[in-house]
């Protein structure tokens, strides 16, 4: 009898340390988080424009020399991500939105002339609000610090302006008096030099944290804003995203 009680005894320990087991191990596997693969998302924020080339020197305003700023701007889009079968991790997208492109010149000082103090700012900007699409997006999904999931992309794009202005102000204090002097030039009026389209590439790095994510994109543009000024728009994005 207490050979068959030990036995009963062994076998029902046996049997809670594996349901144990098969708890704790079931607990683990629902308390991972999951990553992903194939969402639909949507970005929106800021857009620091600006142009580079050799093209890029200072401008000059009303006599003040204006140094290179970044402009400001914004950029939203739309776009899903599907996985690449073999590589889960891997996957490929299309993204299409709205954003700016252009430059921003400026300076603002103070110079001594016969005695008397001048006091200056002075500021040339360009917005141009542009459709955006790009077509292919490769990108990978790294999970090494949970619950973060860093999520690196690249794409090619390219971009049409609807609309846009050149703006120029200037504004001087000297010998009690201020006197400030504007322009305003449209899209439609830039000349047939001006290009209106680009193409390029976006390579960046999105934050996820859940749903909600923090998203870096640089924008490289490839064609001149104006031809033979060899000057070219580049942005930098910085945008909360979400994904459903």
């Amino acid at each position: 009898m207490k050979k068959v009680f030990v036995l009963s005894f062994a076998l029902l320990a046996t049997l809670a340390a594996q349901a144990q087991i098969v708890s704790s191990s079931s607990r683990s596997v629902i308390s991972r988080p999951v990553e992903r693969t194939d969402v639909i998302y949507v970005k929106g924020g800021l857009s620091l424009n600006k142009i580079v080339g050799d093209g890029a020197d200072d401008f000059e305003f009303d006599d003040f020399d204006l140094g290179k700023k970044n402009g400001l701007g914004y950029d939203v889009a739309v776009g899903f991500q599907k996985s690449i079968s073999v590589l889960p991790d891997l996957y490929w997208g299309m993204e299409a939105g709205f954003g700016t492109r252009g430059f921003k010149y400026a300076a603002s000082g103070t110079e001594t002339y016969y005695g008397e103090t001048l006091k200056y700012d002075a500021s040339v900007v360009m917005l141009q609000h542009a459709v955006k699409l790009t077509p292919l997006q490769i990108g990978y999904k790294l999970s090494a610090v949970e619950p973060l999931v860093f999520d690196f992309h690249i794409g090619v794009y390219a971009s049409y302006d609807l609309a846009g202005k050149i703006s120029s102000t200037a504004t001087a204090h000297f010998d009690g008096e201020t006197e400030k002097d504007s322009e305003s030039i449209k899209m439609s009026e830039y000349g047939d030099d001006f290009r209106k389209y680009d193409v390029g590439i976006n390579p960046g790095v999105t934050v996820w944290y859940g749903n909600i994510g923090v998203d870096l994109t640089y924008q490289k543009g490839f064609i001149e804003m104006v031809k033979d000024e060899d000057f070219y728009a580049n942005n930098l994005l910085l945008r909360l995203a979400l994904r459903f």
